[in-house]
């Protein structure tokens, strides 16, 4: 489930990223390390009074979502491509049925961020969303919007990590 909102964000925030292609998954995977590290650790857990050193079990508690962060735009950029093996004939649907199969819940997430897809799909047609797309304002909130989502993550990281140390 996280797998695919992770490639769904990446699919809206991805191409208006600044800088070439190593940068952009460079700048998501420290977004992803700071957002998932937050999440991930808190004072009250367990996890960081039984593992030792303190400091390793942080670092390998931020390295994991950061490492998504990275890996997830390579994922999504390959099945992207008009040549991926991915995109060919009934290979998708099938694809797609089988990860459903073997992770009956993930269809929970999976339903509403198919539905939006398929109204983003839809409105990507429309001429007046496409010059929206293009205009600088827009692609200045989205890149703001990422960043202000990336500094909270941040913060609440340095927050749990001090109350850590």
């Amino acid at each position: 489930a996280v797998g695919v909102i992770g490639a769904g964000v990446y699919l809206l925030v991805g191409p208006r990223l600044i800088g070439p292609r190593w940068f952009r998954r460079a700048t998501t995977g420290v977004a992803a390390g700071a957002v998932g590290g937050a999440v991930l650790v808190h004072a009250d857990g367990i996890d960081f009074t039984v593992l030792q050193p303190v400091w390793l079990a942080i670092s390998l508690f931020v390295a994991l979502p950061a490492g998504f962060g990275v890996a997830i735009g390579a994922a999504v950029d390959a099945v992207a491509r008009d040549d991926s093996w991915t995109r060919v004939g009934r290979r998708r649907w099938v694809l797609f049925a089988l990860s459903m199969a073997c992770f009956p819940p993930v269809a929970i997430v999976v339903t509403p961020i198919a539905a939006a897809v398929a109204v983003f799909v839809a409105l990507d047609t429309n001429e007046a969303i496409t010059r929206l797309r293009s205009n600088t304002a827009y692609v200045l909130a989205i890149r703001t919007l990422w960043l202000a989502v990336a500094t909270i993550g941040l913060v609440a990281l340095i927050n749990d990590v001090t109350a850590l140390v």
